[in-house]
C-alpha cells in the first residue's frame, strides 16, 4: 500500500517537471544588443551573419512594468561630433508609434521598436538613416524659415 502512495505522489511531480521542460518560454524574445560607439560591426550588422550571434541576447521579463520586453533599435546622431551612431537592445517601455524621432541641442534620435526574435538587426539602418537625415533638414529649414 505504501509503494502505491509514494507512487501517486511522484508521478504527478515527475509530469509537472516534464511539463515545464517541454512548455517554451512565448514570453522571451532575442534581440541585439550592441553600440556602434564600442563596436563598429553593431551599425552594419546582419541577422544572418555569423558575427551577429555573439549580440543575440535573450531579453529578460520586466519585472517593474510586468510587460513583455521587445527589440528596439535607435539611430543617432550626435552634432558635436559630426558622427552617427547605432545602438540596439531590449526595450521594456513601449512607445504609441513605432518609429519615433527626439532631438535636442547636442543630438537627434530616431528609435524604432519590434517584436520579434532578431527584428532590430540592420536591414533598415540605411532607410533610418535617410529618415533621421531627412527630419534634420526638416528641422533645420523649419528653425531658418520661421
Amino acid at each position: 500500500m505504501l509503494a502505491s502512495n509514494s507512487f501517486l505522489i511522484t508521478l504527478p511531480s515527475l509530469m509537472l517537471c516534464f511539463l515545464s521542460i517541454q512548455v517554451p518560454d512565448t514570453e522571451a524574445i532575442n534581440c541585439f544588443v550592441c553600440n556602434s560607439r564600442k563596436d563598429p560591426y553593431c551599425e552594419y550588422l546582419r541577422r544572418n551573419d555569423t558575427q551577429a550571434k555573439e549580440f543575440s541576447v535573450k531579453c529578460n521579463d520586466s519585472l517593474k512594468t510586468g510587460e513583455r520586453p521587445f527589440c528596439r533599435k535607435i539611430v543617432q546622431y550626435i552634432k558635436d561630433y559630426d558622427e552617427h551612431r547605432v545602438i540596439r537592445k531590449c526595450g521594456y517601455q513601449k512607445s504609441p508609434k513605432e518609429c519615433y524621432t527626439s532631438f535636442d541641442d547636442d543630438h537627434e534620435q530616431l528609435v524604432c521598436q519590434c517584436f520579434e526574435d532578431g527584428c532590430n538587426s540592420s536591414s533598415s539602418t540605411s532607410v533610418s538613416i535617410v529618415i533621421l537625415t531627412l527630419s534634420s533638414l526638416g528641422a533645420a529649414a523649419k528653425t531658418l524659415f520661421l
